[in-house]
């Protein structure tokens, strides 16, 4: 493919307690396939506000050409964006957007979305992160017309530095559209940058009739040396 990408932006630099900096900006993207098709094009008309603690706002205005199973789709649409760390221990984030939105089919047609969701990081303990995540994603046939599905997703990521070299991580993941659970544990131990031991094992689960369904476990094991000439 060929695609050409050019942004420009400026930088506010008020400096202050409240507010740091300002960046407003404006993106364009244009792509063509092996046959020289214009496939996408894009514009966004966007604004970054930071301060305070991490403190941001974040918002754009996106147009978008796409074609996809030979149609071509205009859809446009407003995302934004804000985050803070208030304290040293904990963060979050809320994001939504609103907008035109693609459903992606042999037969594709343009329909309308709404997506929103948060982030919560809590560090209680210098070795210690929980990060907890939910989305929820509506599609509509149109605006104001009937609804096609709507997604929840929930998250938990927990990392523990146990020792300079031994580390623990799970990760859970829930999705109520097709009830799906999946539990990833990873347990490493790093002896230097590029000379790491894995052991893990995923756990996928299927809820049916309010019962999970064990769906199989899967363990792994993977090492890799770093060898230095």
């Amino acid at each position: 493919i060929r695609q050409a990408r050019a942004r420009v932006g400026y930088n506010i630099l008020p400096m202050n307690d409240v507010i740091v900096d300002i960046r407003p900006s404006i993106e364009y993207r244009r792509a063509y396939d092996f046959e020289g098709t214009l496939t996408d094009e894009e514009v966004q008309i966007g604004g970054f506000i930071s301060g305070w603690r991490n403190s941001f706002i974040f918002a754009n205005y996106n147009y978008e050409f796409e074609r996809y199973n030979g149609v071509d789709f205009n859809r446009q649409g407003i995302r934004t964006m804000l985050g803070s760390d208030p304290l040293k221990w904990v963060g979050g984030r809320l994001n939504f957007s609103i907008g035109d939105s693609i459903y992606y089919d042999d037969d594709p047609y343009l329909g309308w979305k709404v997506s929103y969701g948060g982030t919560l990081t809590f560090r209680p303990l210098a070795n210690l992160r929980l990060f907890y995540s939910y989305s929820n994603d509506t599609f509509w046939e149109q605006r104001g017309g009937p609804q096609v599905y709507t997604i929840n997703v929930i998250s938990q990521r927990i990392s523990w530095q146990m020792t300079r070299h031994l580390s623990l991580r799970l990760i859970t993941d829930y999705n109520d559209y097709d009830g799906d659970l999946f539990n990833s544990l990873l347990l490493s131990y790093q002896l230097n940058p590029g000379t790491v031991f894995y052991l893990g094992m995923d756990d996928s689960r299927l809820r049916e009739n309010g019962v999970y369904q064990n769906l199989g476990n899967f363990y792994f094991l993977k090492f890799s040396y770093w060898w230095r000439l």
